[in-house]
């Protein structure tokens, strides 16, 4: 029994780990620097934002 639960315990985090990544996107917005798709996934605001293209950083006020 005990062989039996060792699996359970082991898809248990990928279950947390697949809900950690479906976040909301509220938005996407183009990267000033290369163009690339940037998806908001807060409505808080202003916060920095980090193109996951190119890695350029930048600060959206609204």
């Amino acid at each position: 029994e005990e062989g039996e639960a060792e699996p359970e315990e082991e898809e248990a985090p990928e279950e947390e780990e697949e809900e950690a990544e479906a976040e909301i996107v509220y938005k996407i917005i183009k990267c000033p620097k290369c163009h690339g798709p940037v998806p908001i996934t807060t409505l808080e605001r202003p916060i920095v934002i980090v193109c996951p293209t190119c890695g350029a950083k930048g600060r959206l006020m609204r």
